[in-house]
């Protein structure tokens, strides 16, 4: 199961973002990040499909709407190319750490 941890303009995000997760999260998708985050850190994710890259996109979406940038923090290897692989690099900043 995915975790969402905030601390104040920065939230990890841990464990697992599937299609189940986000099927979970879908509901409360407005209220996992407040609109001072910024940074994103995917350290500690260890697994992302599609379903999660969705999800992604729709948060950074969201933040974009209260006016901040979502940057990824410590995408993996495995996110980044699924990225690139969708031809999705313009939509996503990252940087690590």
């Amino acid at each position: 199961m995915a975790k969402f941890t905030v601390h104040d303009n920065s939230c990890s995000l841990s464990g697992r973002l599937s299609r189940e997760e986000v099927v979970a999260l879908w509901s409360k998708r407005q209220s996992l990040l407040s609109s001072q985050v910024s940074q994103l850190d995917l350290s500690e994710l260890n697994y992302i499909d599609s379903s999660g890259i969705a999800f992604l996109f729709h948060l950074v979406k969201q933040q974009q709407k209260n006016n901040q940038t979502l940057l990824l923090v410590n995408p993996s290897q495995q996110l980044q190319s699924l990225i690139a692989l969708y031809n999705l690099q313009p939509m996503f900043e990252s940087k690590n750490s």
